[in-house]
């Protein structure tokens, strides 16, 4: 008789697990790893983990104007120098966001933490006396921004539902089906940001190349901070092809510009919002270049910055304004601020506040 023993075969149930089993091995494991790093970008979810941990003295909400533009670091800095507190800023600058967006976004961070911003300060982001989006209620813009899977909850499918398809309908619906997928399965980062995923890494190729000088000079400096927070390409290239576009676009924009419905708009239910939660709103005007400014001081939108003063003056909302101008040539794309111009704008904004607070700054 052999005495080697034999080897027993594994059951054939175990064969088909394998399959299932190896897979969802790998899965977990990308999930793992890109919820760890900065190829998924978190939005409001990122500050509602912050506010779970500290308390938020100076919050600031926009679009990616407000990310360029706001250095918070340097904004906290400014405000210790002169009162001799430790303060912490946070921003929620995000590309293509809606008032709607931010609404809901500030809704869930109080949830989570409902005294993160008790007797703290949020700024509204303003161009020319305009703030927050130009926008009401429509969910529309939000979804093509890929921004609204972030801040989704189950009592805002009544009004993505009712959303007013455009022209592209076909698309909205794609969009309105990516926004519930990625709410009822919130853990499917690999297959829902695989084409950021990519091209991040194709970027990032790019940029390790260029910096081995095999192919020319060496890169320009960066001049302004856009693809940390959500928004446009900040190599050199990326951004002349955007100075073109915004320039092409602006008079149409001017040309499709619609009274704002402020008495119905979610901007009044984010300072209403706010306040009760215990903290003071602000609009911070931001820096605008020559080209942008015409968008926000055409005949109606100059209406639309009088009808708001007012309302926001009822309800004790300050307006500052940095008094800084910053020149074309510190605009890259039209739109967004250098890293430099950043600094220096959070600093005087940071000494606005202040005087605003102490009462000797306009309001």
């Amino acid at each position: 008789m052999d005495p080697t023993p034999t080897r027993r075969d594994p059951p054939r149930w175990l064969n088909p697990l394998a399959w299932v089993l190896l897979p969802l091995f790998v899965l977990a494991t990308l999930e793992t790893a890109l919820g760890r790093t900065g190829l998924v970008y978190n939005r409001y979810s990122r500050v509602e983990a912050v506010a779970r941990e500290r308390h938020i003295d100076y919050l600031f909400l926009g679009t990616s104007r407000t990310w360029a533009a706001l250095d918070t670091v340097a904004f906290a800095d400014e405000v210790r120098a002169h009162t001799g507190r430790d303060v912490f800023a946070e921003k929620a600058g995000i590309g293509n966001s809606t008032n709607a967006q931010h609404l809901r976004g500030l809704r869930n961070v109080l949830r989570a933490a409902p005294d993160a911003l008790r007797g703290s300060v949020v700024f509204l982001e303003a161009r020319a006396g305009v703030p927050g989006a130009e926008r009401g209620r429509d969910l529309r813009n939000e979804l093509g921004a890929g921004a609204l899977e972030d801040v989704f909850r189950l009592e805002d499918l009544p009004a993505l539902l009712a959303a007013d398809l455009p022209e592209e309908g076909a698309q909205e619906l794609e969009d309105k089906a990516s926004v519930l997928l990625a709410w009822a399965a919130p853990p499917l980062r690999t297959v829902q940001f695989r084409g950021r995923i990519r091209r991040k890494l194709l970027e990032r190729a790019e940029r390790a190349l260029r910096a081995t000088h095999l192919f020319g000079a060496p890169p320009r400096k960066r001049r302004v901070n856009l693809a940390d927070g959500g928004g446009l390409r900040d190599d050199p290239e990326g951004l002349e092809a955007v100075r073109r576009q915004v320039s092409e676009r602006l008079d149409a924009l001017i040309a499709r510009q619609e009274p704002i419905d402020w008495e119905h708009s979610d901007l009044l239910e984010i300072v209403d919002l706010v306040q009760r939660a215990g903290a003071r709103v602000a609009v911070l005007e931001l820096p605008l270049c020559s080209p942008d400014r015409r968008r926000w001081t055409s005949e109606l939108r100059r209406a639309d910055a009088a009808r708001i003063a007012g309302l926001l003056a009822a309800r004790d909302v300050a307006h500052v304004d940095a008094g800084i101008e910053v020149p074309d040539t510190d605009f890259p794309d039209n739109l967004h601020v250098n890293l430099e111009q950043a600094e220096r704008f959070s600093r005087a904004a940071a000494r606005a506040w202040l005087a605003v607070e102490a009462g000797d700054g306009p309001r």
